[in-house]
């Protein structure tokens, strides 16, 4: 677990407006690190990786058994119509799309965020942000496969694919005692009549953490 979870930090962050989301390849034009994706879709969440290689291609990696849940083939992306909501992170970037529909007219839009510990003149701004750990679904683990995913149950019929990010031998599962989170990063900002009111303004995601 981060030592600074529930502790406020100084960040300097700066964010792009994305105006119109269509084509995956546009994600490469924001992340520049190997990240996480999770996709919640019309007819599910597909939670996978984003590989980068050469700095310039890019690939998604799912579960095998996830694509098939979906109806979806191997290397097989998401349409863009059925995607609700995307995040793909890493411990510094996020690049978010949201669907947007106005009118009867659907778009994506979105926003890309990153993260630095040191100022400079590119945009960015100084803010204080919290980190905290989201307990996910999962209190058994089902299946570890050679492909470095997990499945995690719930006796209720929860189930949830997602990879194996631990970096000390894979997640534990220990019914309560040992779970999985979605560490975020989440922005603090100021409102109210005399702009003195502290509230969340974004959040992100960063990495899937162990909790002991």
């Amino acid at each position: 677990m981060n030592n600074n979870v529930h502790t406020a930090v100084k960040k300097f962050s700066k964010t792009v407006d994305i105006n119109q989301f269509k084509d995956f390849s546009d994600v490469g034009d924001y992340i520049t690190a190997p990240s996480l994706a999770v996709f919640y879709l019309d007819n599910g969440i597909l939670i996978g990786r984003y590989n980068i290689e050469n700095d310039k291609s890019y690939e998604f990696q799912f579960d095998e058994e996830q694509l098939k849940d979906l109806n979806m083939s191997i290397g097989q992306n998401p349409s863009i119509e059925s995607i609700q909501k995307m995040r793909i992170f890493n411990e510094n970037e996020e690049f978010l799309i949201w669907r947007n529909i106005k009118c009867g007219t659907l778009t994506h839009l979105g926003r890309f965020r990153i993260d630095y510990e040191q100022n400079g003149d590119d945009g960015r701004e100084e803010i204080s942000v919290i980190y905290s750990n989201q307990v996910l679904f999962g209190t058994r683990l089902v299946a570890r496969n050679n492909k470095n995913f997990i499945t995690l149950a719930e006796d209720r019929g929860v189930k949830i694919i997602l990879p194996d990010t631990d970096k000390n031998g894979g997640f534990k599962i220990d019914d309560k005692k040992s779970r999985i989170a979605i560490k975020t990063c989440n922005y603090i900002g100021f409102g109210g009549i005399y702009e003195c009111q502290a509230t969340y303004i974004d959040s992100r995601f960063v990495d899937f953490v162990q909790l002991l």
